[in-house]
This record gives structure tokens, C-alpha cells and sequence, in this order.
């Protein structure tokens, strides 16, 4: 019986500790406007730690975003009536771009991003969003400046270290289960 309570006590501070991970916990993250050209930062919105949630919204042609970046996904919020955004294909040939850019910046690796059904935004797919292991791009040329995008991460997690509270709790129960079982040895002894 002992056996299994010191069992399920450490498979319970286990899962405390694991649970609270999102793919991006504890990573810095920056995310930026890019164009022309593809890899070519146009606007930085700025790098944070996340869970933080918010960056600063960015001004565009009269329209407005605001990235908001979380452990486990992305929300991006566009406003503008009547307003595109920009086809700079005029700029010549090669690879062109009007793209929002969120950048990890950790060894953690990006595995999968998808769409999630809340995301309402008119003419926006899967064709528009491409990731690597580090950097999603979600492209927007031609398309109104007007929606809303989610994009669900998945990717490499790491629990996080426990709060000093929670790690107090952890060794006070080991604490106490060693004194039972120096107890029970010296009751079985006699």
C-alpha cells in the first residue's frame, strides 16, 4: 500500500509541474511586418517572452493590426474598411512578400501550425501560411485588411521549473513519506 501511495505522489507532482507547458513557454518570440521582399523586415513589432500576449499594434495604409502571440497559439487582428494590402510585385521580379512574420527565437522547433476554425478572414488558407522550424509567415498580399486569424502551434514543449511554493510543497511530502518509512522499519524491527 505504501508503495503505491509513494507511487502516485510522485506521478502527481510530475503531472503539476508538466501540464502548465505550452509549445512557447518561456521562449522569447518577435514578430514583424515584412516586404517587399521576402525576409525583409518592413515594420518590427517588437520581441517579448511569452506568455506575455500582446505586441504593439502596427499602423498600415490607414489600417490597423495587432499581434497578439500565447503559450499554445497566435491571434492576429486586422481593421481597416476599404483597405488592401499592397501587391508589390511592381518592384520587379523574384520573391515578393506583404507578410506578418513571427520569429522563435529558442532551439525549440516549430512542428506543425494550422488554422483554427474561429479564424475569419476573407480569402485567407492554408495556401497563405507557411512555417520552418523556427519563423511562421502568414501572407497577405492582396487580401482586404480586415478579419480575424488564429493559428493553433505545435511544436517542442519543456515543463518549466516549479514555483518555489509547489517545490516546498513537493519536498515536505517527501519529507514526511521518509518518516513513515523510517517509522515502519523501526516498528518491523522489534
Amino acid at each position: 500500500m505504501f508503495k503505491k501511495v509513494l507511487y502516485l505522489s510522485l506521478l502527481s507532482s510530475l503531472a503539476i509541474t508538466s501540464l502548465s507547458a505550452g509549445v512557447l513557454t518561456g521562449d522569447m518570440v518577435n514578430v514583424s511586418h515584412q516586404g517587399p521582399a521576402v525576409g525583409t523586415i518592413y515594420q518590427n513589432l517588437g520581441t517579448q517572452a511569452i506568455p506575455d500576449g500582446s505586441f504593439a499594434s502596427y499602423l498600415y495604409d490607414g489600417g490597423t493590426y495587432t499581434a497578439r502571440v500565447y503559450e499554445n497559439y497566435v491571434d492576429l487582428i486586422f481593421n481597416c474598411g476599404g483597405c488592401n494590402w499592397t501587391d508589390w510585385s511592381h518592384f520587379g521580379a523574384g520573391s515578393w512578400t506583404n507578410a506578418v512574420g513571427i520569429t522563435r527565437l529558442s532551439d525549440a522547433a516549430f512542428t506543425g501550425v494550422s488554422i483554427d476554425a474561429t479564424t475569419s478572414y476573407a480569402g485567407f488558407n492554408a495556401s497563405r501560411l507557411s512555417f520552418t522550424s523556427n519563423k511562421i509567415l502568414v501572407e497577405l498580399k492582396g487580401l482586404p485588411i480586415a478579419g480575424f486569424i488564429r493559428l493553433n502551434l505545435e511544436g517542442d514543449t519543456f515543463a518549466p521549473v516549479p514555483e518555489p511554493a509547489t517545490m516546498s510543497m513537493m519536498l515536505g511530502a517527501f519529507g514526511v513519506i521518509g518518516l513513515v518509512v523510517r517509522r515502519r522499519r523501526a516498528v518491523s524491527l522489534k
